[in-house]
């Protein structure tokens, strides 16, 4: 592990394959917000490029590594994700089509990627495999599978303790139990916030999103909602158990 500041640090770990490695960039200062660096022999793949205080902490860091950036992807259109965007400029830039175009409904054009993710591609021998995830998280939200490493790159679908924001809670299980089902023979998962984790963190996640789905039917208002997740789950991390802003139902019963 590499402490750049006292926000910032970096875990790196060694692939089976020869001249291959991850690094995890974390901001600590910024909830935790993950961007993942994928090393082949010859060149980087950035996923997610944290905000604009942190974005050039991170395009710094990768400098170091002596290899050219070939792609940058972003996972999904919230801006603790996409909005470093602007400091990597000149190198191309990617995400699903879907994401795209729900950037192009409210962005502006410096934080939209240029080009579409192919569902798979290669580079250096490495196979990326992507899928467009709906209605979860946010509306679309591009995961991405690298056989080779055995990781799955999930950004804001999963994370190893602690608060899951929901855009859709029936939907945001589903997907949890797709991805489940399509990495069982991965075991690596990389989050946009908190700790490297393994596939098992998906089971886990889909249990407590079916439970927050049952707070959230049976509460009077937002707030009453975030502190009857916080008693229910009173270990894991986040200041906010909901923001209430990314539901795409935000009524309630009561």
């Amino acid at each position: 592990m590499v402490k750049l500041n006292y926000h910032v640090e970096v875990m790196a770990f060694d692939s089976e394959l020869e001249g291959i490695k991850i690094h995890q960039f974390s901001s600590r200062g910024n909830y935790f917000v993950n961007s993942i660096i994928i090393e082949t022999i010859k060149s980087l793949v950035i996923y997610d490029t944290q905000d604009a205080d942190f974005a050039i902490e991170l395009l710094n860091y990768a400098k170091r590594l002596n290899k050219p950036i070939v792609r940058v992807i972003l996972s999904h259109p919230h801006i603790d994700h996409y909005g470093g965007l602007p400091v990597f400029e000149g190198i191309p830039s990617y995400a699903t089509k879907e994401v795209i175009e729900d950037s192009k409904k409210k962005l502006d054009n410096k934080y939209i990627p240029a080009h579409a993710l192919e569902s798979n591609f290669h580079i250096d021998g490495i196979n990326f495999e992507v899928v467009n995830i709906v209605d979860s998280h946010c509306p679309n939200h591009a995961v991405v599978w690298i056989k080779e490493l055995s990781c799955v790159l999930v950004a804001d679908l999963a994370q190893y303790n602690g608060h899951l924001l929901a855009y859709d809670y029936a939907g945001f299980i589903k997907a949890l139990e797709f991805i489940l089902e399509k990495s069982q023979d991965y075991t690596t998962l990389l989050t946009g916030h908190g700790n490297i984790t393994t596939i098992a963190t998906l089971s886990e996640n889909i249990n407590y999103l079916a439970e927050c789905q049952k707070l959230y039917l049976s509460s009077l208002n937002i707030d009453d909602f975030d502190k009857r997740v916080r008693d229910r789950f009173p270990t894991r991390s986040r200041i906010k158990a909901n923001l209430g802003l990314l539901l795409k139902d935000k009524s309630f019963i009561h």
